[in-house]
């Protein structure tokens, strides 16, 4: 698998593994003939995956049990494509999986089948012009014998929705928001400039779950660092949230260097930091020479974050460099 189908991958799971977030999916974005017959509050995701190791790179795969209101169970698979164009085979390699979910779970045919519900899941750049059912795949003609195997599997493409109808108070569950919104514009060129908008969603979450999930969000959106550098993605927090968004940028640099978070996303995340702490400084005091610059961008994090609670009672701008010639002894 490589980095970028990782990244992807990990977030797809980190996103769907809630199953109220699963459940909010489910409930919003498969057709009302489905949802009528699901029970709510019954999502539960199982363990294992059933996506081939040499197609880890365009697929990722996640299976739910859920109540029927019949009183029976049964079975939502949602395969998530991560490619930018649409895989022709997505129904072939369907009916793969899907029995293998059989395989799995009657146990040996031990057990009875359980319905499973397929659903396709894309963000890419390209239209999803592949047949939606595995009688497409066939070489015409078709009907020469109406006993062919088929069947048909639900797809969700991000692109058909605007960013308005995913943030919508219908829908609403602040993890599958932002999740979907930034699945959706992962490879947009604008990416960066989206940012302030969809991260307005967290301030919907409680404390705690918002640090975990921003957590993985920084991860994902590391992928795309050529869209979206750190120092614009704190500034997003910002602008978002204000204070509360510099804290949870703090918090999670914080947490990354006494994990031990590769050398490379911390130093990205620190200059992130400073450089929302240069944009503040601007604001207040105009633009700031380049040894002054450079003297905020070597502080270490816990300096960083007392200065930019200290720069809001600095009544001009040479007590920027008075704090700054103290953090030095």
């Amino acid at each position: 698998m490589t980095e970028i189908s990782k990244h992807h991958d990990l977030f797809f799971k980190k996103v769907f593994s809630r199953p109220d977030a699963a459940e909010a999916f489910a409930l919003n974005f498969l057709p009302p003939n489905v949802t009528g017959h699901l029970q709510p509050n019954t999502f539960r995701p199982c363990k294992g995956s059933f996506v081939d190791e040499r197609l880890k790179e365009h697929f990722s795969d996640l299976l739910y049990t859920v109540d029927l209101k019949n009183g029976k169970e049964a079975y939502v698979y949602l395969l998530f494509e991560h490619k930018s164009s649409p895989e022709r085979t997505t129904a072939y390699q369907l009916l793969r999986y899907l029995t293998r979910i059989c395989e799995h779970t009657t146990e040996g045919g031990t057990k009875p089948v359980r319905q499973v519900l397929p659903v396709v899941l894309y963000h890419g750049t390209d239209p999803w012009n592949v047949p939606l059912n595995f009688s497409g795949l066939y070489e015409p003609p078709q009907t020469v014998w109406s006993g062919l195997l088929d069947f048909t599997y639900i797809l969700c493409d991000l692109s058909a929705y605007s960013d308005e109808e995913i943030k919508s108070p219908a829908l609403f569950n602040a993890t599958l928001s932002l999740g979907l919104l930034l699945m959706k514009n992962f490879f947009r060129p604008d990416l960066s400039k989206r940012l302030k908008e969809y991260f307005e969603v967290v301030g919907n979450m409680e404390q705690q779950t918002a640090l975990q999930f921003l957590e993985a969000v920084f991860h994902y959106l590391g992928a795309a660092r050529e869209r979206v550098t750190p120092a614009e993605v704190g500034q997003a927090l910002k602008d978002s949230l204000g204070r509360k968004g510099e804290t949870y940028m703090y918090s999670l640099v914080d947490k990354w260097i006494d994990e031990g978070v590769e050398k490379g996303m911390q130093q990205g995340m620190l200059r992130g930091v400073a450089s929302l702490t240069i944009r503040q400084l601007t604001r207040r005091f105009g633009e700031l020479d380049e040894s002054t610059q450079k003297r905020i961008q070597q502080l270490p994090l816990e300096e960083l974050e007392r200065l930019g609670e200290d720069l809001l009672d600095f009544p001009d701008r040479s007590a920027l460099d008075d704090w700054l010639d103290r953090a030095a002894h």
